[in-house]
């Protein structure tokens, strides 16, 4: 049965798109101009937005191009589509190119700093997460044209949790490269189009990284801070690494645990959140002793804790006149001295941390905890009389 089956199965189908290809050539030819015509105006209008993105990106870098095309590639990701000019190149130029400028800044501007704090403050200002906010913050992940809906959601979730770090996390987030790859590429694309302008460039940069971070914002990493405090008070710390289990470290101090930290994407950021839980419960146990400096302890406002460090050292200013011969209340006033002004540059730092305002006594306890890491502190600064 099949024998004959097969070639009149193969007749019918010849006879049957014979008699109907005039039909669909008809279809074809009625609805094709309007379909290629779409397809045009598609296209045109996809330029006209392209052409719109490169006026709104001029206006927030503050930098009008001569060629156009470097700033477009600058926001073209390589999934964008087949065979696409990537902003690889770009960000290459504009790493190298950045790294030499916030190196050169530095330099001049803070002469006598050594270089084991120029390189973390370099850093600080040229991470990934970094560069990351400064996208954000000038909206450059609207522009970015990429063919990833994963980019899209890892982006929209690093925006959504940049509220509860409003300076930066240090290591606490995980900032989608993505991001910081085309605040490099826009520099480097600057920089090609301004015949390697440094000062051009340097314009650009510190419009899209303001504000820059300084010596006194510049915080350790986690893992280090909470080390460095607890070797300080003779507290031993064990981190216990469960990380291929569950996406978590545990941080245990003194046998007793002070901090989990969970993150299934990067070890690193795990075992940082876990030290970070931990170094907030230290100092949190060891600030009892400031909360009762008669002093401090008692203020409940901001004003009134700073107007009583204020006449804690004014009297002993003035004691200072009467018994000059006493070394110890010169060296124990030269002690308060230098604590006041390390906390009025915490106070500061709680500021500016703190952009919307945050309650007197919240940055009262900040201020204690960051002072209370101070050696001055530990070495007799109390705000008690003498």
């Amino acid at each position: 049965m099949e024998s004959w089956l097969r070639p009149f199965l193969a007749q019918t189908f010849n006879w049957v798109s014979t008699q109907n290809l005039h039909k669909y050539g008809a279809v074809l030819n009625r609805f094709l101009p309007g379909i290629l015509e779409n397809e045009e105006a598609t296209k045109r209008a996809l330029q006209d937005d392209k052409s719109q993105n490169v006026e709104e990106v001029q206006k927030i870098i503050g930098y009008d191009f001569n060629d156009r095309d470097l700033l477009r590639q600058a926001f073209t990701h390589t999934s964008h589509h087949k065979d696409c000019i990537s902003y690889e190149r770009l960000e290459y130029v504009g790493d190298s190119v950045l790294n030499f400028m916030i190196t050169k800044e530095h330099f001049f501007k803070y002469p006598n700093l050594p270089p084991g704090l120029l390189s973390p403050l370099r850093a600080a200002n040229v991470d990934t997460e970094k560069l990351a906010r400064a996208a954000v913050k000038h909206s450059f992940h609207k522009y970015l044209q990429h063919g990833k809906p994963i980019l899209t959601r890892r982006i929209q979730s690093f925006i959504n949790v940049l509220p509860e770090y409003p300076l930066h996390s240090h290591g606490l987030i995980d900032a989608p490269k993505v991001l910081a790859d085309v605040v490099e590429s826009t520099i480097g694309a600057v920089f090609i189009d301004s015949n390697s302008s440094i000062d051009t460039t340097w314009e650009v940069a510190t419009i899209l990284l303001e504000p820059i971070i300084t010596p006194e914002m510049l915080e350790t990493n986690p893992v280090k801070k909470l080390y460095e405090t607890c070797q300080k008070h003779k507290l031993k710390v064990r981190v216990v690494d469960m990380w291929s289990h569950d996406g978590s470290f545990e941080v245990f101090v003194d046998n007793q645990m002070r901090g989990k930290g969970m993150c299934h994407v990067k070890k690193e950021i795990a075992l940082n959140r876990a030290a970070n839980k931990a170094y907030n419960e230290v100092i949190g146990m060891l600030s009892v002793d400031i909360s009762q400096d008669p002093i401090t302890g008692i203020c409940q406002s901001y004003d009134q804790f700073w107007v009583r460090i204020e006449q804690s050292y004014n009297n002993l200013k003035e004691e200072s006149w009467i018994y000059r011969n006493k070394k110890s209340l010169q060296c124990r006033i030269a002690l308060i001295e230098k604590a006041i002004r390390k906390l009025s540059g915490c106070i500061r730092q709680i500021e500016n941390l703190h952009p919307s305002g945050a309650s007197d006594i919240d940055i009262i306890n900040q201020a204690k905890m960051l002072l209370m890491q101070e050696p001055t502190y530990k070495k007799g600064f109390k705000f008690d009389h003498v």
